[in-house]
Formats: structure tokens, C-alpha cells, sequence
């Protein structure tokens, strides 16, 4: 046994001598490789300062305010109030009379109607990085209106006339997690999100995860007014108090909210105003009310003027200024028994709305 151990141990040594080699030559075809590819565009981002990173997502997320939004080139609505909202095609489509959610007379028409090749409309206004329809025998307006279940609510925009206010490369998100990690970073903490309607905003609220909300630092809340005819009250020309009630406990779950702007509306509610001064927002820099212009009167003849802006009376909001306005931004703060000696502030213009800052940083 003895005469054949030497033979054993000199083949294992071999064997890792080869071995040895075999990952040397691995290791210099691997770093000759490195020498002569030429980075990519995704080792050359890296390769970048963060501030930098950051610089180019801003360029690409980043957007202002959509009441200063403007229509696209191309959009019609530039020239022409007409309604762009997508209508159901008549054929080829099942009708929401016919819908499996249905409850008029013509209820299971639905199975009729797929049978014979029907499909059931899909809205190509529903937001592409919306919930996937789990059932596909029901209309999206149908599905989202009826089916979806309450905990899982989808925003959509009340007023929206068109297209062109939505948020352009969002794509760039699923590169990889490191883009998504750096780009939602960018795109949570300097965009401002601003909403018509309490329902907009208590839907939002319910599917941001908690960890995005708290990088979330501008909101801008409107009043959604029910229509143009004058009320006794402002209770009745807002919506309900059942509905506008969850605003004020929803702001609180925003532990970093630095700017808040909100409709003047809500100051001639009793109900919000109560609220609002228990809110108690320490951490906001910036609180104003806007108030919208009086709307001008339009000839018969010019009613298909169209606006270069996309909320054209949002667009040409002011700031209201001091009085009752000012003493509840302060209760808002927790200044409530702080009161400004003198003149308010001066008033400076800047993305079409008018600023009035003092040297408090009151409003």
C-alpha cells in the first residue's frame, strides 16, 4: 500500500495545479475583456455622483404643478373645448347596458355577446400602471366602479380633459432596482401632487406604501365644486362633509410635508375650517390658500376658443392674502397666537402663481 500512496498524492497535487491554472487564465481573460469593452451607458451613469444621478432623474420625473400644465402641441383642446373622454364603440364591444354587472333587463346578454366574439371595452384612458383587471368579462369603467375591491382603490383624475397632464417616463422605474430605488426617490421628494377632489386625494393616500408617503413634501389640494350655480352656503357648494371630513386626518399621515397649498374655498366651510386648526402641521415652510379668478363671460360665438393650459382657471390662480387666511395658516403651524406686526409680505411672481413670503416664513 505503501508503493501506491506516492503515485495518489502526486496526481491530487497535479490536480490542483491544474486547477490553479485553469482560474488564472479565466481571471486574465476576464480582466482583458474589462480592458478592451468599452462601459455602457448604464456603467457610465454609475460612475457619476450621486447629486448627479439624481440631477438626470429630476430632468426626466420631474414636472411642474399640473394646474400649470400645458396642452401638447397637437392636442386639440388648445383650439377646441370639445370632449376628447373616449366613447364605447358600438360595435365589436359589449355595452355597459349588457355588462355582467348589469342589473337592468338585458343582464346575461353579456354571454350572448362574448359568445359571438365580443369583447368587453377596455378605456385607453385607464392608467397603464393600474391593478390588473382580474375579471375579463366586465368593462373597465364597470370594474373600477363596481368590482374593485374597496381596499384597493385607483385615483382618477375627476376633471381630466385630456391627456396630455400625465406623467411622462415613468418606465424608466423598471429598469432595475437600484433605478427604481434613486428614480422614486427623485420623483416622490420634488414633485408637487395636487388633486381636485377629496376622492383623488383620500385614494392616492390609500395606495402610496408608507415609505414612499414620508419622502412626499408638496401637496396642493383644490376644492371640486359640484357646479356653477350660486348656493345659500358654501357648505352646499362643496361636496359633502362625509367626504371632505378624511382630508384633514389624511395630511397628518405626511410626516414630511414641507409646502401645502390649498383651495380659499375650504375657508367658507365651517366644518374644514374647525379641522384645519387642529391640525397642527409644525414641520410645513410653506402654507397658502389660492382662491381662482371670477370666470370670464364668453360670447356664444367664441365658446370653442380653447386654452393653451389644461386647468386654464386653476392656472390663473391667486394667492389670498392676509386677514382670516393668515390667522389659520398660522393655527395650521401651531402659530396661532403669533400674530404679523406691519405689512404681510411683498409679493413676487414665479411659475404662475403669486408668492408672498416674510421674513417668519408664515406663508
Amino acid at each position: 500500500m505503501a508503493r501506491f500512496a506516492v503515485p495518489v498524492q502526486e496526481l491530487k497535487a497535479q490536480r490542483r495545479s491544474s486547477e490553479h491554472k485553469v482560474q488564472r487564465a479565466h481571471k486574465k481573460i476576464l480582466q482583458a475583456r474589462a480592458s478592451t469593452s468599452t462601459p455602457s451607458l448604464a456603467d457610465r451613469l454609475y460612475a457619476l455622483p450621486g447629486e448627479l444621478r439624481n440631477h438626470i432623474f429630476a430632468f426626466l420625473l420631474v414636472q411642474p404643478v399640473k394646474w400649470d400644465l400645458e396642452h401638447n402641441p397637437d392636442c386639440p383642446r388648445r383650439t377646441s373645448d370639445e370632449d376628447l373622454t373616449p366613447q364605447i364603440p358600438g360595435r365589436n364591444y359589449v355595452q355597459p347596458i349588457n355588462c355582467a354587472t348589469s342589473v337592468g333587463g338585458y343582464w346575461r346578454r353579456w354571454r350572448r355577446d362574448t359568445t359571438h366574439g365580443m369583447e368587453p371595452w377596455t378605456s385607453p384612458w385607464r392608467s397603464q400602471w393600474a391593478p390588473v383587471q382580474r375579471n375579463p368579462y366586465i368593462c373597465s369603467t364597470c370594474y373600477d366602479d363596481r368590482v374593485r375591491p374597496t381596499f384597493d382603490p385607483v385615483p382618477r383624475a375627476r376633471s381630466l380633459p385630456c391627456l396630455c397632464a400625465r406623467r411622462q417616463n415613468l418606465q424608466v422605474l423598471l429598469v432595475c432596482r437600484q433605478w427604481y430605488e434613486e428614480g422614486a426617490y427623485v420623483f416622490y421628494t420634488r414633485n408637487t401632487f395636487a388633486f381636485e377632489d377629496s376622492g383623488t386625494f383620500l385614494a392616492f393616500s390609500a395606495n402610496v406604501t408608507p415609505y414612499w408617503k414620508r419622502l412626499i413634501t408638496k401637496l396642493s389640494l383644490a376644492a371640486w365644486i359640484l357646479d356653477d350655480v350660486p348656493y345659500e352656503s358654501a357648505a352646499d357648494h362643496l361636496e359633502p362633509k362625509a367626504q371632505l371630513s378624511p382630508i384633514w386626518s389624511t395630511l397628518r399621515t405626511y410626516p414630511s410635508l414641507s409646502t401645502l397649498e390649498q383651495a380659499g374655498t375650504f375657508l367658507n366651510h365651517h366644518p374644514s375650517v374647525d379641522a384645519m386648526l387642529k391640525l397642527g402641521l409644525r414641520n410645513l415652510r410653506r402654507l397658502c390658500f389660492v382662491r381662482e379668478p371670477p370666470k370670464p363671460k364668453t360670447p356664444v360665438w367664441n365658446w370653442h376658443r380653447g386654452t393653451p393650459t389644461i386647468w386654464p382657471q386653476l392656472a390663473k390662480r391667486e394667492l389670498v392674502v392676509g386677514g382670516f387666511a393668515e390667522e389659520v395658516a398660522r393655527a395650521i403651524k401651531g402659530q396661532r397666537q403669533k400674530r404679523l406686526k406691519g405689512p404681510v409680505g411683498r409679493c413676487a411672481k414665479g411659475s404662475g402663481l403669486a408668492e408672498t413670503r416674510d421674513r417668519r416664513g408664515v406663508t
